[in-house]
């Protein structure tokens, strides 16, 4: 790295000596690769004899004479200075929405189970107690009275229906399966529930064995399978579907795989596929990989990687 007090100190100098040291190395690879005549390029940054930092590219081109041997290079260089700070004004604010994206979403999961809380504990409690004084109440009415007692079976099969509709909306909110089952069980009674929805078997392929992973990560696979099953039943049109959950030794594997139409995964950039681009996005904010594979008429698979010790989100 050159360090100079004066525009004399680099005056004269060869561009090798005003480059910095860990570019040194592939700026000679490109001057040699020119001279065997192959065309290349190279981005590198250099420090100005006031101190200053640029960024530059050049492009080396071999120039031969009319009997075809290589004479000189022609270097053509670009002060990329502007646009590498504009691109890592992207970055940062990329980074900045994703961490706050991943914010927001421990913010609405912790609502979510807040309000499951509060649904469990004061309106399931609540209808339960009221269906047992109805039931209380069906007993002591004689049999003949038949209007009553029809009323009665129909005000307790609308509890009932209430009491379903308020299991199905709590595993809406928050994956109750978590509470009660260990992660991979709890994916296993989801594509359990898949399966007696559709009818489409899941076939799951498990090579992880015990797994122990965090709140969040558990909460990201979960959430991300049950994404997964609901972009199958409402799109796929498939016929089997496979569920793989595999581990190494600081990451959980998980894809799940459909046999169904597939579609146009550009679409996702372009369109409106919330649902997907949050799955990415939740993975990405535990420092986790998201892919997505799809192919017309050959199916679709998501696979996610995520660190089984994942970084806490504030």
């Amino acid at each position: 790295m050159l360090e100079a007090d004066s525009m004399d100190q680099v005056i004269g100098k060869s561009a090798l000596d005003t480059i910095n040291e860990p570019y040194k190395k592939a700026y000679k690879k490109i001057i040699k690769n020119g001279f065997h005549g192959k065309s290349s390029v190279i981005e590198y940054e250099i420090t100005g004899y006031k101190g200053s930092h640029r960024w530059f590219d050049t492009h080396a081109v071999p120039l031969k004479d009319a009997e075809g041997k290589i004479v000189s290079l022609l270097c053509v260089t670009r002060n990329m200075t502007k646009n590498k700070k504009a691109q890592e004004e992207i970055n940062n604010t990329a980074e900045q929405l994703r961490q706050l994206t991943a914010h927001l979403q421990s913010i609405r999961e912790e609502e979510r189970k807040r309000i499951g809380r509060e649904i469990h504990d004061e309106l399931g409690q609540q209808l339960t107690a009221i269906k047992m004084d109805v039931v209380w109440i069906d007993k002591k009415i004689p049999e003949e009275n038949v209007p009553v007692k029809t009323k009665l079976k129909n005000i307790i099969q609308l509890l009932n229906g209430s009491n379903q509709s308020v299991r199905r909306i709590l595993s809406e909110l928050r994956p109750l399966l978590l509470d009660d089952y260990s992660l991979l069980d709890a994916i296993t009674q989801l594509a359990k529930q898949f399966t007696d929805k559709t009818g489409i078997p899941v076939h799951l392929l498990d090579e992880a064995g015990e797994i122990n992973v965090t709140e969040q990560v558990a909460n990201c696979i979960f959430r991300a399978c049950q994404e997964s099953f609901t972009n199958i039943t409402r799109y796929a049109q498939a016929n089997n579907v496979i569920l793989r959950v595999n581990t190494t030794e600081n990451s959980i594997l998980v894809s799940i795989a459909d046999d169904g139409i597939g579609f146009d995964i550009a679409a996702i950039q372009f369109g409106k596929s919330f649902g997907i681009l949050g799955m990415k996005e939740r993975v990405i904010s535990l420092g986790g990989i998201f892919d997505i594979m799809s192919t017309a008429g050959k199916g679709t698979k998501i696979a996610l990687s995520l660190p089984l010790k994942n970084k806490t989100v504030l």
